[in-house]
């Protein structure tokens, strides 16, 4: 008790030096709970949405870009592919659900994607087990007569948009973009033309909000949906949304993708088989193409991790550093504890509890500040990439599927367990200098 007691006094006297020492292990903590925590929420919410959506149909290029914009709204799209396609696909026998999407428009930096009354139909799951549901309003009416006509004007190479006004401008928004631009049911909204350098439609037509969609934590909470016709009736629409037919045979409307719900799992497969063999098509499976980039986004993340471990290293250095400092003002105290009749082991693992302590109050830190860090972060996350780092919540120390197994529990506790080791550890040196210091010459010296 008589060393605990001199411990404490020891760290209470040199309180600016210990705050400064377990600030660098705090830090380092910090860096690492904080990367670990985002990356698993990453990880777990881009392999959700990539269950949602089977297959994405788009144009030829890159498939990785292709599931980007269609399934995490956060690219361009390839290409066009014909409108005659996503026909195929919806009254295709093996197809259960096919959702159209054409892509170009943004409001506010939330990028508007026009589709059909099919992205309400119940099999359509953002997350799996997670059906499309409207916190608010009802879904915008979309009229196939009106589509029809619009598409028909695109084929003739009209340019005066007859059909233009009979396209029912309704809007379904995500509930980030809702929340974001203040849009409620009874708003107005007016896409710009393109995403990075959004620029006014020269029509200058509005849009109404008819519905506000339910949290998913998906993309989709960023969307701004609105109807087929709507979009492609856009003058600017209309003249960039055409392909050349089939073996030159006119024009044909173009939009960028069809998200596509097989009958069965077994079906997937053969149609991404299928599908990739036509000229005009290009079938991606989100689940494939994301486990790609996480595969790259992991080395990254492991090397931010590892830059966070150096950090607390040199947390761990400069306890020793400090302590190996202190021990020439703290002969003549530990001479004094030697000659009271405290062993030399006593004295050697009062060294090294005192680096353990600074250790671990520093890696305590660094786990709150880490939460803290992640949740002043939380709101900026979850519209940029639509994941919830939820900062109260354990990281699981081997990720999904885990369960049953050292790797399943939480990462926090080997974090603190790891800078408690550290700090044991960097107590050796001061530990052992402390060990081997003679009674009577410390004493004499002292006299």
């Amino acid at each position: 008790m008589s060393l605990a007691r001199a411990a404490l006094a020891s760290l209470r006297q040199r309180r600016p030096v210990v705050a400064l020492t377990g600030l660098c292990v705090a830090l380092g903590v910090m860096l690492a709970s904080a990367l670990l925590r985002l990356g698993h929420e990453v990880r777990a919410s881009y392999r959700e949405q990539a269950r949602g959506a089977p297959i994405v149909v788009g144009a030829k290029g890159s498939a990785l870009q292709l599931v980007m914009s269609a399934v995490y709204l956060a690219d361009d799209s390839p290409g066009l592919i014909p409108y005659a396609a996503y026909a195929e696909l919806r009254e295709a026998p093996w197809v259960r659900l096919a959702i159209p999407y054409a892509l170009g428009d943004a409001v506010g930096g939330h990028r508007v994607i026009g589709t059909t009354a099919a992205l309400f139909e119940g099999g359509f799951e953002p997350r799996p087990g997670r059906p499309l549901r409207l916190r608010e309003g009802r879904p915008f009416r979309h009229d196939e007569a009106a589509l029809a006509r619009v598409l028909d004007e695109i084929r003739s190479g009209a340019d005066g948009g007859e059909h233009a006004g009979e396209a029912v401008a309704e809007a379904v928004v995500g509930s980030a973009a809702a929340e974001r631009l203040g849009l409620r049911v009874g708003s107005e909204i007016e896409p710009a033309h393109g995403v990075e350098h959004a620029g006014a439609h020269a029509e200058g037509r509005r849009w109404t909000v008819v519905g506000v969609l339910e949290r998913t934590s998906t993309a989709i909470d960023r969307g701004v949906f609105i109807t087929l016709e709507s979009f492609l009736a856009v003058e600017e629409h209309r003249e960039g949304g055409r392909l050349e037919g089939r073996e030159g045979n006119g024009l044909e409307p173009a939009i960028s993708a069809v998200l596509v719900f097989p009958r069965s799992a077994a079906l997937a497969a053969r149609m991404l088989a299928t599908l990739n063999r036509r000229p005009d098509l290009q079938a991606a499976s989100p689940g494939r193409e994301v486990q790609k980039l996480l595969g790259v986004v992991g080395g990254v993340e492991q090397a931010l991790v590892a830059i966070a471990g150096a950090v607390v290293l040199a947390g761990a250095a400069s306890i020793a550093a400090a302590l190996l400092a202190a021990m020439a003002g703290r002969q003549r105290e530990i001479a004094v504890l030697r000659a009271l009749g405290a062993p030399r082991r006593g004295v050697l693992l009062m060294l090294v509890g005192e680096a353990t302590a600074i250790a671990v109050a520093g890696a305590l830190v660094g786990l709150l500040l880490g939460r803290a860090l992640l949740f002043v972060l939380g709101p900026r996350l979850e519209h940029a990439f639509g994941i919830d780092p939820s900062p109260w919540s354990w990281t699981p120390a081997g990720g999904e599927g885990a369960q049953g197994s050292l790797a399943a529990l939480p990462v926090e506790p080997w974090l603190v367990l790891a800078a408690a080791t550290l700090g044991a550890l960097a107590g050796l040196a001061p530990g052992v200098k402390a060990y081997r210091i003679s009674v009577a010459q410390s004493l004499e010296d002292a006299g």
